[in-house]
């Protein structure tokens, strides 16, 4: 099943970015304020010590000692061939790993500001004095903050993207904004060249036919390809934000094909993308209405569904 592009023009939908980014951004600012005690009326009413206000201020201090060191290896760099100062990044962090990252004396201490930033927001975070639900909150907030302020994602400040934009005389920009607009009227993102794929050809060609649907969910059950099958079905459910053709990928790279292949009733599940008209839904929906109906098409007589113990269930 597909989504529906959305109706709304290009400037509506940066719009609704923005709007989405500047909301994000006020949760992450409200929880820090949370976190440090400052104005809230649990803070105020119950006459709790506040956040400890020097800890902060060693945290600042900590940041422009390190950012003032930056400043002068940068210095002595460009003048003196003077050595690296290094922020420890995480392991398999690939976004720097463009040596001009390293070479270059801007684009090295543009770096190690960075990482250093991110490091004294961890600590805050690690350090506030809350509850373990609103500190893993913190924790993922400030994630999503991190990421998004990486210089790596902004053409103007990432090496690699100036060196291929010079290099294709700006035909990858204008390559990369083509890209936007068609993600835009796809109504999602795309990472790869959806045209060299097609479901049947190419993609999920194990024989099967939808055997039931409802608003959640198609059922697909797959032919038989031996004379004799297993009396107990097998229902694969993969995570609902992933396509059902994961598991049915091609010819001799599909779990459906071998499990076929063996001898088994297949059965796979097919999640709707979500759309507006399926808002309205929870979890319980998931879990509950789609499982019964689902189980009553896989029993050899509809009217009385089957037991969820005579059908074995592999969840991807």
């Amino acid at each position: 099943m597909t989504s529906t592009p959305p109706s709304a023009e290009p400037q509506e939908y940066l719009e609704s970015l923005m709007r989405a980014g500047k909301d994000a951004m006020k949760q992450f600012d409200d929880a820090l304020v949370s976190a440090a005690g400052v104005g809230t009326k649990e803070s105020l009413s119950s006459g709790r010590q506040l956040f400890p206000f020097a800890f902060i201020a060693d945290l600042q201090r900590e940041y422009f000692k390190q950012l003032w060191r930056f400043w002068n290896t940068a210095f002595l760099q460009t003048f003196a061939g003077g050595a690296h100062s290094d922020v420890a990044q995480a392991r398999g962090d690939k976004r720097f790993k463009d040596e001009v990252w390293q070479e270059m004396p801007y684009y090295d201490l543009l770096k190690q500001s960075y990482l250093l930033g991110s490091r004294q927001l961890h600590e805050f975070v690690d350090r506030a004095q809350v509850d373990d639900k609103t500190k893993m909150q913190l924790r993922f907030y400030a994630r999503q903050f991190i990421d998004a302020m990486s210089p790596s994602n902004f053409p103007a400040t990432n090496p690699e993207v100036i060196r291929k934009a010079i290099e294709t005389r700006s035909a990858s920009l204008t390559g990369g904004m083509q890209n936007l607009i068609d993600d835009r009227q796809k109504g999602r993102i795309t990472r790869v060249d959806e045209s060299a794929f097609e479901v049947g050809r190419n993609l999920a060609t194990t024989p099967g036919s939808v055997v039931f649907e409802n608003e959640l969910i198609q059922l697909i059950q797959y032919a038989p390809q031996t004379n004799e099958v297993e009396k107990t079905p097998l229902l694969f459910v993969p995570p609902c934000i992933n396509k059902y053709y994961l598991l049915d990928l091609g010819a001799g790279n599909s779990l459906v094909e071998y499990a076929v292949a063996q001898g088994h009733q297949v059965f796979l599940i097919s999640w709707r993308s979500a759309v507006s008209e399926t808002e309205h839904l929870t979890w319980d929906d998931y879990r509950g209405r789609s499982k019964r109906l689902m189980l009553c098409s896989i029993s050899p007589a509809p009217i009385a569904p089957m037991p969820s113990d005579s059908v074995s269930a592999a969840r991807s």
